[in-house]
């Protein structure tokens, strides 16, 4: 037992060794939070300088879920899917990414699912991604 208690589960799968089939950028908007926060998000961390100062970020960060939809689109482009078909989308919350960041999304072709990571500057805020379309 670690941490919150029981088992650690599976680990992530490590980011694979060759070059990505696609690397497509996404730049996410200044007031991307603000306007996610209209969908539910209600916590202060995402909208409030002081809340995210208080966390030790320099300013609010996005949700980790306003993070996997931004680059959505770009990952149904990559496999020639339409959005609509999405499936499966997961993902490891590795780093913050704030509102206005490009993201470098890397994708590589596995089956139906392809893996991808999402990194902003020198940090890759999603790693282990997978995502599957009809």
């Amino acid at each position: 037992m670690r941490g919150f208690g029981g088992d650690r589960g599976l680990s992530t799968r490590k980011r694979p060794e060759v070059t990505p089939d696609d690397s497509p950028t996404v730049r996410t908007a200044p007031n991307q939070a603000a306007l996610y926060r209209l969908l539910g998000d209600g916590h202060h961390l995402h909208i409030d300088p002081e809340a995210a100062k208080a966390a030790g970020m320099p300013r609010p960060i996005m949700y980790g879920l306003c993070t996997l939809v931004a680059i959505t689109l770009r990952l149904a482009s990559s496999v020639g899917a339409h959005p609509a078909g999405l499936l499966k989308l997961k993902g490891h919350f590795a780093a913050p990414v704030f509102p206005g960041d490009e993201l470098r999304v890397e994708t590589w072709k596995d089956g139906e699912a392809p893996l991808f990571e999402a990194a902003a500057e020198d940090r890759t805020g999603i790693s282990a991604g997978r995502a599957r379309f009809a």
